[in-house]
């Protein structure tokens, strides 16, 4: 009932997926699109420079430990991931996720592919991820298979709708939570010389 009601607008709908059968479809499409991102060395180079070890101080990246690379490993993490494509070792660890362990799965459409639509799905999803965190339901966005090729295409055919996904994401409570990475501050974010 909540979700629904975040929505305003009747050019941008919300699917909620909680049958399995589509969840493990989906699942398949999310999969294979995080490898086709891994094989463009471009994005791993980009990648590679926020992957921080475990310990950092750095407010721009994710500390190896947010997403459970353990400690000595998350040393060379970046040099790994800017040299090797992990996508298949992350399908490993991603798959029994995305299967067995998240019950919904969120996606957010639009009726046109615009900069407008884009910026009304990121509020939607604001929305969304704020009362879910209020009430300790955990978010989580995965970009492949909504930014990398056709992906979204086949998003679409198992949702039978011509509206564009814009945003995909998990949703449930989750067992346990990473350690916060170091954010920037308002003030680093929002320092506007006039």
């Amino acid at each position: 009932k909540l979700i629904p009601s975040l929505n305003p607008r009747s050019d941008i709908k919300i699917y909620i997926i909680d049958d399995f059968s589509r969840r493990e479809a989906m699942s398949e499409v999310v999969l294979d699109a995080m490898i086709e991102a891994m094989e463009d060395k471009d994005f791993r180079r980009e990648l590679s420079y926020y992957i921080k070890p475990s310990t950092t101080r750095s407010p721009v990246g994710m500390p190896g430990s947010t997403i459970n690379i353990p400690l000595p490993l998350s040393y060379v993490a970046s040099t790994v991931i800017r040299n090797l494509n992990t996508g298949r070792f992350q399908r490993k660890q991603d798959e029994p996720l995305l299967k067995k362990f998240t019950p919904l799965f969120i996606i957010i459409a639009t009726e046109d592919d615009s900069p407008e639509a884009w910026i009304e799905t990121g509020r939607i999803y604001e929305r969304i991820a704020l009362e879910s965190a209020r009430r300790n339901i955990s978010t989580h966005p995965m970009a492949a298979a909504i930014q990398i090729g056709n992906f979204y295409k086949e998003l679409q055919r198992l949702l039978e709708t011509s509206y564009r996904p814009q945003m995909f994401f998990r949703m449930g409570f989750a067992k346990t939570q990473p350690p916060h990475s170091p954010r920037l501050t308002p003030t680093d974010v929002c320092d506007m010389k006039i």
